[in-house]
């Protein structure tokens, strides 16, 4: 195994240390056209994707001593911030001091199922991947083996440095333990080939659904396929949630959170609740409902905020019943706290995203997304917003409870589907973007880069 060894020269030119500055922080130098032509990142580019990153790009100078404080901060940890392992790369870098390649490491492995392992190894003997001469000091990168036994998961890795007469030395990681590959249906690992059909499944048409594609409309075209066709999959658009108002986007592929689906597919006649609550029913059986439903049904497009507006009507009319099946403690609710527990703080700052959109436009009608919203609700960390979502509990539980309902009718769909014989079921489409103005922007800002926006090569369907 050839062994690297770093040094920080500063560069003869700009674009020298541009390209330098572009490897250390992800930026590709290039990329190949459907039609085999190489496209070369420009210094501009680099410049300002650097930019973006907080990375001062605006001199040699100053770049030059953004590669220097980069790699003195890549070298001068023990083990980087998180490391990702398969089961047959089992080891971690773990980069020491020179003078501390004579001692022990103690290692702890918390796992993601709450069980811990600890053991001690020599330094010495560990096999070296890479040197540093940096700020005149020398750094040794060397390999961590992990146990054979180690499962899968998400796990917290400690590393304690011990050599007689020093203090101790400490780090941290996140390790993410995964698969060596993805699952793969037994149609494929016994070397067989499948097919599916792709959908857009707001596009499907029914005489029953209310002016939208819903999650039944997709268990009877399974249903179908699985006769007619003998198809593997059924593959999905995007199902992520969207503001589903004018004049706003509509696109499934920039949604306002990539993390939970639009209600919009929901079938609300299978809901429990909707089934159980006398008034939503009368409410249903109103001949201008009745009417209003089957115009949506005629229409020549999908009229996503009228039938939005629809369903969360209907659903917060049967959202009473839910709240009393929470209050006797009954097996449903134990169910849904049990998703909700399992979503945690994602789903928390999804629905209190929601009632602040709703509950400010009502009040602002011209303010249209979180950026204009007023300052202390513009930071799901601020107290204003954890006061908010404390005296409108309801509403926020309201959304979560949809959100439940669509995570159970969309499983029923892929066990149906795997119940029908299709090999694979359900095959989602994901967003590669989130709007900057939705609902993910707005919980977890410091994730995203401001000012820079991911797109795609051009290829031959869309030149």
């Amino acid at each position: 195994m050839s062994i690297s060894v770093i040094r920080f020269e500063p560069a003869a030119t700009l674009e020298q240390t541009l390209d330098r500055a572009a490897e250390w922080w992800g930026i590709q130098p290039e990329y190949e056209d459907t039609w085999g032509e190489r496209h070369m990142t420009e210094p501009q580019v680099q410049q300002a994707v650097l930019g973006t990153l907080g990375v001062p790009a605006g001199s040699l100078e100053e770049l030059d001593a953004a590669v220097e404080e980069r790699l003195w901060q890549d070298w001068n940890r023990l083990l980087p911030p998180v490391v990702v392992r398969d089961q047959v790369l089992r080891e971690m870098p773990l980069t020491i001091p020179w003078e501390w390649t004579g001692g022990v490491a103690g290692l702890e492995v918390r796992l993601e199922d709450g069980g811990v392992r600890r053991w001690e190894m020599s330094l010495e003997g560990l096999e070296t991947s890479a040197w540093a001469e940096l700020r005149g000091r020398t750094f040794v990168r060397k390999q961590l083996p992990l146990p054979e036994d180690l499962p899968l998961g998400y796990h917290a890795v400690t590393v304690e440095l011990m050599r007689d007469g020093a203090p101790s030395v400490t780090g941290a990681a996140r390790l993410i333990f995964c698969p060596e590959w993805a699952y793969t249906p037994r149609v494929l690992r016994d070397g067989g080939r499948t097919a599916g059909l792709a959908i857009a499944l707001y596009g499907l048409r029914s005489a029953r659904n209310w002016g939208c594609g819903d999650f039944s409309d997709l268990v009877c075209l399974i249903d179908w396929l699985a006769e007619e066709m003998g198809a593997s999959f059924v593959g999905l658009n995007p199902l992520h949630d969207i503001p589903n108002r004018r004049p706003y986007n509509l696109s499934p592929y920039l949604p306002t959170t990539a993390f939970y689906k639009n209600p919009i597919y929901l079938d609300l006649e299978r809901v429990d609740e909707f089934r159980c609550s006398p008034r939503a029913r009368a409410w249903l059986a109103r001949p201008e409902i009745q009417a209003e439903i089957e115009e949506l049904r005629q229409a020549e497009f999908v009229e996503y905020e009228r039938v939005h507006a629809l369903k969360l009507r209907a659903l917060r009319l049967a959202f009473p019943v839910f709240l009393r099946q929470l209050w006797r403690d009954s097996p449903r609710a134990v169910q849904f706290r049990e998703f909700a527990a399992r979503e945690g703080e994602l789903l928390d700052r999804y629905a209190t995203y929601c009632v602040l959109d709703q509950w400010i436009r009502a009040r602002h009608p011209g303010v249209w997304v979180w950026p204009e919203w007023p300052e202390a609700y513009r930071d799901p960390e601020n107290e204003a917003v954890q006061s908010f979502a404390r005296r409108h509990w309801r509403a926020v539980l309201f959304y979560k409870w949809v959100q439940w309902q669509v995570d159970l009718q969309l499983a029923d769909a892929q066990e149906h589907a795997r119940r029908r014989g299709l090999a694979i079921g359900l095959y989602h489409d994901l967003a590669l973007a989130t709007d900057r103005c939705g609902a993910d922007f707005w919980a977890y800002r410091s994730f995203y880069v401001s000012g820079c926006r991911v797109g795609a090569p051009p290829d031959s369907f869309a030149p």
